[in-house]
């Protein structure tokens, strides 16, 4: 018991000292990063996952940790990198530079977020747009633009939703495909109906769709005939609502024997 109290002063000791505080705090700022990622992932992939994912309970409890340990990790190592970069930097110069936390964000997110795939796009879309907020009011206050007497906010939610509009109308291909899919529903399928059912009950009347092979993707269309199974796959709408971001691929396999499928095709056709 005393050489584990002896211990326990001695590592005490050593986080009091100064000499040792920038690593120490990118040490414990890897711990803040790690948990404070899984607090904000693992409810959101617990929903998302037993919402949209099908398959067993263990299959959806592999996806939800595996979903929660990418991000921890992710930001655990960024905020390790920035922190350790910044302490760097300031015993190299012996004093604190505005650029330094600059260059330190660059670098480390060069590293971790780097990667352009849709949770990396959405966390540095997050953050864009919080950032040009704050580098509105950043250019009031240093007086490069005068403060407004009237709030200017509807100016900008004006000009947001009319460009938007402006992008999906006339080159829609240029937004995001989950966003493709969100306002085709809201804009252009509220353009069609035939009877009472899918005027208000249902959003399309149709029951199906086939998957066609397209190589890495599977793609959704109205068009192709129900008995030619060889590139295409006929599926209800019922099973199309328990499809997730994997399904089978008639015809062509890849290493895991299966595909992946831009769900945004299937939840827009099937209104699910």
């Amino acid at each position: 018991m005393g050489r584990e109290v002896e211990l326990l002063r001695a590592v005490n000791r050593l986080l009091r000292e100064h000499r040792l505080h920038a690593a120490l705090a990118a040490v414990k700022g890897f711990r803040n990063g790690a948990v404070y990622g899984a607090k904000i992932r693992a409810p959101h992939a617990l929903v998302m996952t037993f919402l949209f994912r099908s398959g067993s309970l263990l299959d959806k409890l592999k996806a939800i940790a595996q979903a929660t340990f990418t991000h921890s990790r992710n930001l655990a190592i960024f905020v390790f990198l920035y922190k350790g970069l910044l302490g760097a930097q300031q015993w190299l110069q012996g004093e604190k530079a505005q650029f330094h936390s600059f260059f330190a964000a660059c670098v480390g997110a060069w590293f971790v977020f780097g990667d352009n795939n849709p949770v990396k796009s959405q966390i540095n879309m997050y953050l864009l747009s919080r950032i040009l907020f704050a580098l509105s009011r950043l250019a009031v206050e240093k007086g490069y633009f005068p403060e407004t007497k009237r709030d200017p906010f509807p100016l900008f939610a004006m000009l947001v939703w009319g460009v938007v509009m402006w992008l999906f109308e006339h080159h829609p291909h240029t937004l995001q495909p989950s966003l493709q899919s969100s306002m085709t529903y809201l804009y252009e399928d509220s353009n069609v109906w035939h009877d009472i059912s899918d005027f208000l009950i249902y959003n399309k009347k149709s029951t199906g769709g086939f998957l066609h092979n397209k190589g890495s993707t599977l793609e959704l269309t109205e068009h192709g005939n129900p008995h030619h199974r060889t590139s295409q796959t006929w599926i209800s709408r019922n099973r199309a609502s328990e499809l997730t971001s994997w399904i089978p691929m008639p015809g062509k396999k890849n290493n895991l024997g299966q595909t992946q499928m831009k769900k945004s095709l299937l939840s827009s056709y099937f209104d699910i």
